[in-house]
């Protein structure tokens, strides 16, 4: 008896696995999009990394030549982004607990931006999508649900 005999339910889950991730080949011009995307957040990590996140939570962006937040100009209160690249910042610094006070919704972009780099250079190089919707579908659910935890937070500060 052959080790896969041995554990009948192994070799049907990795045929799925392979099965998922194997699709339709994607034309040259969809192989470029995916490289440029990955590139395009593999560089907005690259540049949070090189930004010192501002302890107040908000502000990092003006490292970069940006103006104030017209929210807070304006109004004196915090736009749904506020603090979105502070919080970038502070988790590619290894800073968890400051990127959650900072922006919990940037938090979880970022976090899908670094699990996204290597899989969409993967596409990019491989060639092949992967089958079905899942991937669009499950990235769809994950944008949705940082935008959300975004907005619930912005609520949660405004005065009032």
């Amino acid at each position: 008896m052959s080790h896969e005999q041995s554990q009948p339910g192994k070799s049907t889950t990795r045929a799925a696995w392979a099965a998922a991730w194997n699709g339709a080949p994607l034309t040259w011009w969809t192989r470029v999009v995916i490289g440029l995307c990955g590139a395009v957040l593999g560089g907005l990590l690259a540049v949070a990394w090189s930004l010192s996140p501002n302890p107040t939570g908000r502000g990092t962006h003006q490292q970069l030549g940006l103006p104030p937040c017209a929210f807070v100009t304006l109004w004196d209160i915090p736009c749904p982004a506020c603090g979105m690249t502070t919080s970038w910042s502070f988790l590619v610094h290894g800073r968890f607990l400051e990127a959650c006070r900072a922006n919990v919704g940037g938090v979880l972009l970022a976090i899908i931006g670094m699990a996204c780099v290597p899989i969409t250079w993967y596409f990019c190089i491989r060639g092949v999508a992967t089958r079905g919707e899942w991937f669009s579908l499950a990235l769809a659910i994950l944008l949705l649900i940082a935008g959300a935890v975004a907005m619930v937070q912005w609520i949660a500060r405004l005065p009032g």
